[in-house]
Parts: C-alpha cells; structure tokens; sequence
C-alpha cells in the first residue's frame, strides 16, 4: 500500500508503518432500492503495511476533479481491492492517456461503441433448462431503462414479453370476520402473449384483473370474480416507502402445475432468493416480523419458493411497482427467436448507460483559464473603503462644528 504526503503528514506515516483501512463495499444493487439486501456487509476493516509515500510531484495529488486542495489519497492493488469488494473483474472507472496524436473523446468514445458488450453492464440473456424460453436479466435486478426499451423493439412473432417481479406486503379476500389474508407474497406483472410459455396473461386481459394460482385461491377461498386486494410499498422520491391498496377482480385461477417454469424465471433477489426461511427475509422496506412468522406463507415457501402467487398486466405493475431503477426485471423471448447480443448492443449507445469519456485534462485546463480575475473587484472595493472613510471623516468633522455653533457664536459677538 502505499499513501500521498498529505496521509502521511496528517496521520504520522512513514514507510513500514501500518495502517487500518475500513472499505466500502458496495452492491450491484443500489442499498436504497426495492428489495435491496440489508445483510450484505457495509464495509471491511483492514491493516496494511505503508511500502511508499508518494510525492505531490508524482502521482501523490492524483485527481479527477480540478480542485486546488490537495486530496487524501491511498493507493493499493486493484486486484486486492475487487477481492475486498467481492467485484472481481470489474472496475468503475477506465483512464487512457491522451496518447500520440491525442485522442478525441468523441474518438475514444466511437470506439468505445464498437467493441463494448451489454455484459459490461451487467446484462445476460439466461436459458433455462426445460423451458423454451430466453431471458434477458441484469445483476441489478432492475433492467435500465435504456436497454429496455432496446430489448423490448427486438422485432418478431410473438413478440418479447416485458416481466417486473414485486413482492406484495399482502393479498387478501372478504371483509370482515370472513376476510382472508396472506402476507408478504410475490407477483409478477408481464406484458400479454398468445404463447403461454412466455406469459400467463391474456390478450384481452383488462388492468383491474388478476390471475391467481390455486395455492392463493384455497387460502383465500376465492373463485372466479372473487375482489382481491393487494397491499404493496411505494418507494418515493425522498426514499421513504408508503403503503398502497389496489382493488382486482379474479379472472381465472392458474394451477400450480403451469407455474414450474415461472419459479425458475424469478430473478435471485439477494436477502430473499437466497434464505431458507421466511423469517429470514431481510431487505430494504420494512417488514412485520410476526408476518413473516405465517405458517402457511413458510410451507408455500418451502415447497415453491419464489413462484408468483398472482398475475397482473405490465402496464398496472409498472404504474404501482415502477421506480427510479427501471421498471422491468426481465424480458422473455421464445427460444427460436433469440436476439443477438451483439446486435443488441450496437442498437444501445453506452453513453446513455452513463459509459462515457470525459477529457479531465481539458476540463482542468479550461478551469484554470477561464479563472475569475478578483483583482479589479478587490480595487474597487478598497477605492470604496477609502472613499467611505473619507466621507465619515468629513460628517464627524461638520457634526463637531455643528454642536458647537453657539460657542463659536458667542466667541465671535465678543471679539
């Protein structure tokens, strides 16, 4: 490891001292979106060796920002950091000299476009076994928009079908004494298709509809035209989550035999796909604890895991689930009919993703140059000082004559 002068001057360094580091470690998944994890490890405590100080004349006040202050900056292996971030392989900034000649951004960025690839950003289409199905997924479990609305124009019969998966706080049935409820429950929300495989919904399936499985519908003794109420979190703006009711009328119940290839489409939520009980869940919303304790919500979980409890259409599940980090969690294509990845991403320009090069340099350069010259406004200002303090020289000095007109009255009619 090694630090700047301005570590080692603040902190007492010298090479062969050691220092204790604690490390972010960052999610693919944002901490403070839905159905985030709660149990990953916020940061790791580490003590290292000092085998350099590096001079401010060196790398010692590398930078990426034009600041005059110097920065705080320790320097160690990348390797070691992915091990200590478990984010082996990836990387989240990318430097490139200027190079000879020097290189445009708009150059390195027309290159960036011909040989980058969506897995940089952490996109995959998934087989899966047994089903004929491919599936578009993103490690963030929320697809960004911009390669959505690239993945969804793919052309072809039928076509790809948009899925966002949501876990409910509850779904429940009657009023009353006679009102039947099951907690914490997972739906998913998928655009229609004439192929069952793809998707459980409808053509004609209107948004105040829903489709059920027969798990639900024997707890909640619900039947065909039965109202359901699903009870869900909205995440806002601020970041706070506020609870919502949405009325729905059963269309039909789905039996659980058609659902195999549904649990096996559900994306790996990490503190929910990855726990073996119920109570175990941990995420980023809150949650009941006796809720999670529900016997038979546990057995379901035993026995089906993540498989969707009910069905909605994608256009009502985005307008109740959808958030800042997209509003699709897959998209499904028939296995004939696979897009290719590489003409998929050349359809999505990287600098939407937010891959963009930046000439900091430049942008330095540019900062200094176009620099705010003080010194005429510091001129004025003392010429404005001087001239106040004359002026109140001058009011003191009539003020004092002014108090004694009398005297010098008198002094004057006595000779």
């Amino acid at each position: 490891m090694a630090v700047n002068q301005r570590v080692a001057r603040e902190l007492g360094l010298a090479v062969g001292d050691e220092l204790s580091l604690r490390v972010a470690r960052p999610g693919l998944l944002p901490r403070d979106a839905p159905l985030s994890s709660r149990k990953d490890k916020l940061s790791s405590f580490v003590t290292l060796k000092v085998n350099a100080v590096i001079p401010d004349s060196s790398l010692g006040r590398f930078s990426l920002e034009a600041n005059q202050a110097s920065p705080r900056n320790v320097f160690v292996r990348l390797a070691w950091l992915q091990d200590q971030t478990d984010l082996k392989g990836k990387v989240n900034r990318l430097l490139i000299g200027a190079g000879e000649p020097p290189r445009t951004t708009e150059e390195l960025q027309a290159a960036l476009a011909k040989c980058w690839d969506l897995r940089l950003a952490g996109t995959t289409l998934v087989g899966f076994e047994n089903q004929d199905v491919v599936q578009l997924e993103s490690d963030r479990v929320f697809l960004d928009p911009t390669v959505a609305r690239a993945a969804l124009a793919v052309p072809g019969t039928p076509p790809p079908v948009g899925v966002l998966s949501y876990l409910v706080n509850s779904l429940s049935a009657g009023s009353g004494a006679g009102r039947r409820r099951t907690p914490y429950s997972f739906m998913n929300a998928c655009s229609p298709s004439p192929d069952a495989g793809l998707s459980p919904v409808p053509a004609d399936m209107k948004d105040d509809e829903i489709l059920i499985n027969r798990w639900l519908a024997d707890q909640l003794a619900a039947t065909t035209g039965t109202a359901v109420t699903v009870a869900y979190y909205e995440l806002l703006p601020s970041g706070d989550f506020v609870e919502k009711q949405r009325p729905f009328t059963v269309r039909s119940i789905v039996e659980m035999n058609r659902l195999a290839g549904e649990k096996e489409f559900m994306p790996q939520f990490p503190g929910l796909s990855d726990v073996d009980s119920c109570k175990d869940w941990d995420v980023g919303m809150p949650m009941e604890e006796e809720a999670l304790k529900d016997k038979p919500n546990e057995e379901y979980w035993n026995q089906y895991r993540a498989t969707p409890k009910a069905f909605i259409t994608l256009r009502t599940g985005q307008a109740m689930w959808g958030n800042r980090f997209g509003d699709l969690t897959a998209i499904r294509y028939p296995i004939d009919r696979v897009p290719d990845l590489t003409a998929l991403t050349r359809a999505i320009n990287p600098a939407d993703l937010g891959l963009v090069f930046l000439p900091v340099s430049e942008q330095a350069l540019t900062a200094v140059e176009n620099a705010t010259d003080f010194g005429g406004l510091f001129l004025g200002m003392s010429f404005f000082l001087i001239a106040s303090a004359l002026i109140l020289t001058t009011l003191l000095f009539v003020f004092g004559v002014e108090q004694r007109s009398a005297e010098t009255g008198t002094l004057l009619a006595q000779g």
